[in-house]
């Protein structure tokens, strides 16, 4: 049996040159919260989000000002592959939802300009 999503969703694919590496980010869990703390083990350090590296890149500090940005959004999940950026919102979404997010994808288009 195929699963139709019948819930609206927001996904976007992002080009940004040159950033190279693979990260995937997720919302934090109680537990990995409470072991940060302790053990500190992300390369990009985020309060609500989890960091898994997968290949590193030379261009962390254009990586951590994309991130920055995006963490300030709950429910993301978001992975950077290669010179990929892909973003999804793992909540149904709402009005509210599209034009924050709107405000957020502008402020990332000026900064991702910068990097070339």
């Amino acid at each position: 049996m195929t699963h139709i999503l019948t819930q609206p969703q927001l996904m976007l694919w992002l080009r940004i040159n040159s950033i190279a590496g693979r990260y995937y980010f997720r919302k934090k869990t109680k537990a990995e919260a409470i072991f940060d703390k302790r053990r500190p083990d992300d390369e990009l350090k985020l309060d609500s989000y989890e960091c898994f590296t997968f290949e590193k890149s030379h261009k962390i500090v254009q990586i951590k000002r994309v991130i920055d940005i995006l963490a300030g959004f709950e429910g993301l999940e978001i992975e950077l592959m290669d010179d990929n950026l892909f973003i999804k919102l793992l909540r149904l979404i709402n009005k509210e939802d599209i034009i924050k997010f709107e405000n957020i994808l502008s402020t990332l288009q000026h900064i991702i300009k910068s990097f070339r």
